[in-house]
């Protein structure tokens, strides 16, 4: 008899860690909608615009935030790349501390995070330019290792972790079909949910509202395309999974 533990039961589905991605264009209330994940929260931005969103998180809530975004400077590509590493230091930094403490950290945005590994690594924002191509393929290797180990850590760490990112005009033989999100390639295919983001702007600015179309959802393709109003996190998480809202607080 093997010492295999063979499952015989359902887990519980809100004990599984979420990698979660939230897209859309500027001011369509993805921050807002992150902020209502599970506590306490972890909130590791890029030099966003937070002012007014997250404050009333702060106050009622164990909500953290960490900037480690800051201006790459340099006049050579080893300049650029030392202003990178400082980031990204910081970043890893608040990490691997946050996974001891949190239940679910933000990252706020996953394309200008992605896009500072490359500059650690490159030194430019395209290193095809002026690298030759068995190098470029040693760093790129190394560039994914080093950026899957955060989404690796945040699983074993039970961990939910929640993307932000920006979006962008989605082509299909040569004519715009939709949008999708400004995003590393594997980010879909790691991501379990991807919500897309939407400003509902109504003639009396005061029924102004925020659209939430599930693109990818999860183990419960039923509920792609479906679209909600002003709502949160535990409400879409509720939706997908068929358990109560409180199970996802």
């Amino acid at each position: 008899m093997s010492d295999i533990a063979w499952q015989t039961t359902v887990e519980d589905l809100s004990d599984t860690p979420n990698i979660i991605e939230i897209f859309g264009d500027t001011y369509t209330g993805k921050s807002h909608l992150a902020l209502t994940g599970r506590k306490p929260m972890s909130y590791l931005h890029f030099g966003e615009r937070l002012k007014g969103t997250i404050e009333p998180f702060i106050e009622k809530y164990d909500v953290r935030v960490c900037n480690f975004g800051k201006s790459v400077t340099g006049r050579s590509l080893e300049e650029i790349k030392r202003s990178a590493v400082e980031s990204i230091d910081v970043l890893s930094d608040a990490w691997d501390e946050s996974l001891e403490w949190s239940r679910t950290i933000v990252l706020d945005t996953h394309s200008q995070s992605w896009g500072m590994f490359k500059l650690k690594y490159f030194g430019a924002e395209k290193p095809e330019i002026f690298q030759g191509m068995e190098r470029r393929e040693k760093l790129w290797a190394e560039i994914n290792g080093e950026w899957r180990m955060l989404f690796v850590k945040a699983k074993a760490a039970n961990v939910d972790l929640i993307l932000i990112g920006n979006s962008k005009d989605l082509w299909k033989k040569n004519k715009v079909v939709g949008t999708t999100s400004e995003a590393q390639k594997s980010i879909h295919g790691w991501c379990d949910i991807r919500l897309e983001m939407d400003f509902l702007q109504a003639e009396d600015p005061s029924n102004n509202s925020f659209k939430t179309t599930i693109v990818k959802p999860g183990i419960n393709y039923r509920m792609a395309g479906v679209a909600l109003t002003n709502t949160t996190l535990p409400q879409v998480l509720s939706l997908i999974y068929g358990n109560d809202e409180d199970d996802w607080q």
